[in-house]
């Protein structure tokens, strides 16, 4: 995102990125969350040991952070392939 304040300014920078910024912030705070908080094995331990733990939660959040981070990075270049830098 610097890159593109630096080269097209801020009021493009944001229309084209924020959103994605903002959904992989959002999955990211939830698998931090489920992460901290043990959910679900804090509601019926022993049941979650191999499959579906709190960790194994928190690496599919961060998985899925990472997707929208990419689809955010090829939506915004798709959008500025056609502007012009400013070469002041």
């Amino acid at each position: 995102m610097i890159d593109s304040l630096a080269h097209y300014g801020w009021d493009h920078s944001v229309r084209y990125s924020i959103g994605y910024y903002l959904v992989e912030m959002l999955l990211e705070l939830c698998g931090a969350l489920t992460y901290g908080l043990r959910v679900p094995e804090r509601f019926s331990p022993g049941t979650f040991d191999i499959w579906g733990a709190s960790h194994q939660w928190f690496h599919v959040f961060s998985a899925a952070a990472a997707v929208v981070h990419l689809l955010g990075l090829m939506h915004a270049a798709e959008q500025t392939r056609g502007h012009q830098r400013c070469l002041v």
